[in-house]
C-alpha cells in the first residue's frame, strides 16, 4: 500500500437503506446510516451473494476496512462481513402508573435531518441550509424531537444542495432557505405553520 494511504479495521452499526447496484443489477455497494453520516460501503465479492435479504430498515453490524487516501482526503469503506441486529420485541403490555404514562409521552427523537456538506452542495448554500433547518426546528418547538446533522456527499452533486429526511428516507434537492418551513411541516405536520422567511444568521461548516 502507497505510504499515502492508511488502512485501518471498522465495526460500523447503523441501519441499511439501500443498494448500489451495477448493470446487471448485482449489489456493489450498501447505503448505511449511523449516528451523524450515511456511509456507502463497498462489498466483498463473496458477500454480494449473501446481502439480497437485506431489507431498507434492517439494524446491521459491519466489519471490514477503512482506507483513508491522505493527498486527496478521499475515504473508501469495504465490508467483508455484515451481521444482521436483532430487535428485542416489547415485553407485553405495561402494568404500572409510571409505564401508563411513557406509552402516551411523546417520543424523544421523531426524526432527523441530514444535509450534505461536500463539493457542489457546499458552493450552492448548504451552510444557509442548515442553519435555515436549525431555526426553524427551534422556532417550531421541534429541536428536540427533531435533529438536524450534517453528513457526507448524497451522490446527487447537479441537483445541490441535497437533504435526507428520516425515518421516512425523503431526499431532497434544489432546496433554498426560504423553502425550509414548508419541509419541516410537511414531514411533522403537528408543528405549527410557520409564517414568511427563516431570518439566517452565520454558520460555519467544517468539513
Amino acid at each position: 500500500m502507497s505510504g499515502s494511504q492508511i488502512k485501518t479495521d471498522i465495526r460500523i452499526e447503523g441501519q441499511f437503506l439501500r443498494f448500489d447496484r451495477n448493470e446487471k443489477g448485482q449489489p456493489r455497494r450498501i447505503e448505511l446510516l449511523s449516528d451523524n453520516s450515511i456511509d456507502r460501503i463497498k462489498l466483498k465479492k463473496s458477500l454480494r451473494r449473501d446481502c439480497p435479504h437485506l431489507k431498507p430498515g434492517d439494524r446491521v453490524l459491519v466489519i471490514g476496512t477503512k482506507k483513508h487516501d491522505l493527498k486527496t482526503g478521499r475515504v473508501k469503506h469495504k465490508a467483508r462481513k455484515i451481521l444482521k441486529i436483532q430487535t428485542p420485541e416489547p415485553q407485553g403490555r405495561p402494568t404500572s402508573s409510571k409505564s401508563v404514562a411513557s406509552k402516551t409521552a411523546p417520543s424523544k427523537d421523531t426524526g432527523k435531518i441530514l444535509i450534505c456538506q461536500k463539493g457542489q452542495c457546499r458552493k450552492r448554500g448548504s451552510a444557509e441550509v442548515y442553519e435555515a433547518v436549525r431555526q426553524t426546528l427551534e422556532q417550531q418547538g421541534l429541536a428536540d424531537s427533531v435533529r438536524v446533522r450534517l453528513t457526507g456527499c448524497l451522490k446527487r452533486c447537479k441537483s445541490a444542495p441535497n437533504a435526507i429526511v428520516l425515518p421516512n428516507k425523503s431526499h431532497h434537492s434544489h432546496l433554498k432557505p426560504q423553502n425550509i418551513p414548508t419541509l419541516i411541516q410537511q414531514h411533522f405536520p403537528s408543528a405549527p405553520k410557520q409564517q414568511g422567511r427563516v431570518k439566517l444568521a452565520p454558520t460555519t461548516l467544517h468539513s
